[in-house]
């Protein structure tokens, strides 16, 4: 992702680029999982404050468990958000 960063004349003073990527590991006994979230800044340009960068992830209502029973067959599939989602 792409942060600006504007003068107070509205003109850009610099910029930074982000990487950001998540990992999820699903227990195949369990409905627990574990996650890794990586947020790197690959370059930057101009003149930048200097910047705090905060992450939150939340599982809010809407990401509960359709089912509660665990996964029995394999390879593991389903949809997230309209696309495949495949085990690997």
């Amino acid at each position: 992702m792409k942060y600006t960063y504007f003068d107070n004349d509205g003109k850009i003073a610099g910029t930074a680029l982000f990487a950001t990527a998540q990992q999820m590991d699903l227990s195949t006994t369990s409905l627990q999982w574990s996650e890794t979230d990586q947020l790197v800044m690959l370059k930057s340009t101009g003149d930048l404050p200097p910047l705090t960068i905060t992450w939150t992830t939340k599982c809010a209502p809407t990401c509960s468990p359709g089912s509660t029973t665990l996964w029995t067959k394999q390879p593991i599939s389903g949809t997230a958000a309209g696309e495949d989602v495949h085990d690997l």
